[in-house]
C-alpha cells in the first residue's frame, strides 16, 4: 500500500489487537479485507460478515479456489452475480468474496461513502530466497485519518464519494439502530445529492458498491 496523505498507513498489526484474528482469513490467497467489519471489531462486536476484495479477477478466482480447497475449515455459503461466500467453520464468520468490483485497497476505499467504513487490511507475501525457507508476510493497514474519531463519536460522515445517494440515505436508518447518526454536513450532502436525481426507483434503496449481504 503506497503512502499518502489521504489515508493512514501502518504495518504494525499489534497496535490494533481488536483485528489481529482477521489475519487467519488472509493467509493463502491474494485477497484483502475492507469495509464494515472493522467497525464491528473496534466497537467490541463480533462481525458476522467479512468483505473480501481483490485487485483483479484472477486474484478473485485464486481466493475462491483456496477456500474451496480448504473445505475442512470453510464451507460454501450463498453465491450470486456479485459475491461468492464461505463460512468459517470454527467461528461461524461468513466471508464474502466480491467479484463485482476490483481494485487496490486504496481504490476500493475511495468508493466507500462513510468514513467509518474506510479501513482495509492486506497481507503482502514475499517468497523465500532459499527454497527451504519460509515465506515472509507483511501486514498492511490503510484507513481514513478520521476513522477512529468518527467511530468513537458514532458519527456518520460522507467523505468524497456517494455513488449511490439513495442507498446511502437508506443505510443511515440501519446505522441509527446502532447509535450512529449523520453529521450536519453529511445531511446536507445527502439532501443535495438526492435533490439532483431525475428519477428514483425502488431498487435504488438497496444499490451499493457490490450489493453484498450486510
Amino acid at each position: 500500500m503506497p503512502e499518502g496523505d489521504k489515508y493512514v498507513v501502518s504495518t504494525v498489526l499489534r497496535n490494533y489487537p481488536a483485528i489481529m484474528f482477521l489475519k487467519e482469513f488472509l493467509i493463502g490467497h491474494p485477497g484483502f479485507i475492507a469495509g464494515g467489519c472493522f467497525k464491528s471489531c473496534f466497537t467490541g462486536a463480533k462481525p458476522h460478515d467479512i468483505d473480501m476484495f481483490f485487485r483483479s479477477s484472477s486474484d478473485y478466482h485464486a481466493a475462491v479456489m483456496y477456500f474451496k480447497d480448504n473445505s475442512d475449515e470453510y464451507t460454501a455459503g450463498y453465491a450470486n452475480k456479485n459475491v461468492e461466500s464461505f463460512v468459517h467453520r470454527k467461528s461461524g464468520i461468513r466471508i464474502e468474496c466480491v467479484k463485482k468490483v476490483f481494485g487496490s485497497p486504496r481504490e476500493i476505499l475511495d468508493q466507500f461513502d462513510f468514513t467509518i467504513a474506510k479501513f482495509a487490511y492486506e497481507i503482502e507475501a514475499e517468497p523465500p530466497d532459499d527454497p527451504d525457507g519460509s515465506w515472509e508476510y507483511t501486514d498492511c493497514l490503510l484507513y481514513h485519518p478520521y476513522f477512529f474519531e468518527h467511530l468513537s463519536m458514532k458519527r456518520l460522515v460522507v467523505d468524497d464519494a456517494m455513488p449511490y445517494p439513495v442507498s446511502t440515505f437508506n443505510r443511515t436508518y440501519k446505522y441509527a439502530r446502532s447509535g450512529f447518526f449523520p453529521c450536519r454536513e453529511t445531511k446536507l450532502k445527502m439532501m443535495r445529492a438526492l435533490s439532483s436525481l431525475d428519477h428514483v426507483e425502488d431498487t435504488d434503496l438497496s444499490r451499493s458498491l457490490y450489493e453484498g449481504h450486510d
